[in-house]
């Protein structure tokens, strides 16, 4: 029987400790709430243990990865950040180590929808004034009733994965203000869904099958023309470069895709009446 992995981690972070011991691993936890000292664990890691998981809070760097030298395969952070790991010492040392980048986009996205609701509520004065027992009467909207988040619009910032588990949070909420469709009604469905902001049409999203090969997800503005040749031209004379010349698109309308003189990509586009 070949030698356990051993491991060391200097918090218990749950059921995932017991899924390596179910898997042969041998793993030690540091029973304590807080950090232990950075002392136990380079002792921990001189130990000579396999495996060591950390947190944000242990500072891991030259003194630690000389004490495993030979012995420590890998550093196993459970947290999004890695400040606390020198990555010029891991280097060095030839030690890889790994981070839950994942692991917090719900959990954020939640805090920032539950702010949104309490503040809109006035939950924390409302919260003070029953603690301090000032609260001695009823009515219909004093004191602190707040206002609705239900129907609100909301501007989000940024895109990227927190940002999108804000976005799917608050339109259960209608606060995105937005009306999605799609064309499976039309006699030659593409797929291609269509954004509206009331009645106005604001934007659209295309399937990744009518994209280029190698083309990455990504955000397109499109600026409306009432003649999208002659935009087209004056551009070219303004030094815009065109990776689609103007093209109709039958009962949507014309469009060219450029970028300008300094490499900012957009769409030029005239609408036409359907047939």
């Amino acid at each position: 029987m070949g030698k356990k992995f051993r491991v060391f981690a200097t918090a218990d972070i749950g059921e995932s400790i017991e899924l390596l011991r179910e898997r042969d691993y041998e793993v030690e936890v540091y029973p304590k709430p807080e950090a232990p000292p950075k002392s136990l664990i380079i002792e921990k890691v001189g130990s000579g243990i396999d495996g060591l998981i950390t947190t944000l809070r242990d500072p891991i760097d030259a003194e630690v990865f000389e004490a495993g030298k030979g012995t420590l395969k890998v550093v196993a952070q459970i947290a999004v950040g890695f400040d606390n790991i020198n990555r010029t010492d891991a280097n060095r040392y030839k030690v890889p180590f790994t981070h839950t980048a994942d692991v917090l986009t719900e959990a954020t996205a939640e805090f920032a929808f539950f702010l949104l609701g309490s503040v809109a509520r006035k939950m924390w004065p409302a919260e003070h004034l029953t603690r301090e027992n000032r609260w001695g009467y009823w009515h219909p909207y004093l004191p602190f009733v707040g206002d609705e988040v239900t129907g609100k619009t909301i501007a989000v910032i940024g895109t990227g994965r927190i940002g999108q588990a804000l976005i799917k949070k608050c339109s259960g909420f209608d606060m995105i203000g937005w009306k999605i469709s799609d064309d499976t009604d039309d006699d030659s469905p593409s797929g291609y869904v269509h954004i509206q902001n009331g009645e106005e049409f604001i934007g659209g999203i295309q399937p990744v099958h009518f994209r280029q090969p190698g083309t990455p997800a990504h955000w397109l503005p499109y600026l409306f023309t009432s003649n999208c040749d002659a935009t087209a031209a004056k551009a070219k004379q303004l030094g815009a470069k065109f990776y689609m010349e103007p093209t109709t698109m039958e009962n949507v309308g014309r469009f060219g895709v450029l970028a300008d003189p300094q490499g900012a990509t957009f769409a030029i586009f005239q609408s036409m009446p359907r047939k």
